[in-house]
């Protein structure tokens, strides 16, 4: 089915909110691809979802499924090449998180400048567009956002510094 050789699997592809074309168009598209199918819902084995919009159930489901979320000009990019890159791994951090009960929800999420330690001990800089805020079972405090287009939960205790622009 694909035409690259590396996998005979097609990849799922899910939408999530409201796209510059037509849903059926784009699930026609998608599915007219050498190795791609379309999917109504985000599970564990979806491949890639496209989102307009990063605060639906949809986009939280996918960030802990470790599914890739692609805007719709990536998806647009994919269909002209015919194929859609072929995901060999998941993202099993993603799938591995703490259980986290989330216990604030942001109703307009809003571009933060993050200065973040990771487990490493290396220090980045980033953008992060936060969307909800919980604590584990062991009592450490999370919070989730988009880091570009890719849904990550980050460790309060690891944040040298948090600006919201």
């Amino acid at each position: 089915m694909s035409t690259n050789g590396q996998n005979s699997r097609r990849m799922t592809v899910a939408i999530t909110g409201t796209l510059s074309r037509p849903r059926e168009e784009l699930v026609d598209l998608i599915n007219g691809t050498s190795n791609a199918r379309f999917v109504t819902k985000v599970a564990g084995d979806t491949d890639y979802l496209v989102a307009s919009r990063f605060d639906t159930v949809k986009a939280h489901n996918a960030a802990r499924f470790g599914t890739t979320v692609i805007p719709e000009p990536e998806l647009l990019s994919y269909i002209a090449a015919g194929e859609f890159p072929v995901r060999k791994h998941r993202n099993t951090h993603a799938m591995n998180w703490p259980e986290i009960t989330w216990t604030e929800i942001v109703d307009n999420p809003a571009a933060h400048f993050l200065k973040y330690s990771g487990g490493d001990g290396e220090t980045t800089e980033r953008f992060v567009v936060i969307t909800r805020y919980g604590t584990s079972q062991s009592g450490i405090e999370y919070f989730e956002g988009f880091d570009g287009i890719r849904m990550k939960t980050f460790r309060q205790d690891r944040v040298a510094s948090l600006a919201k622009l």
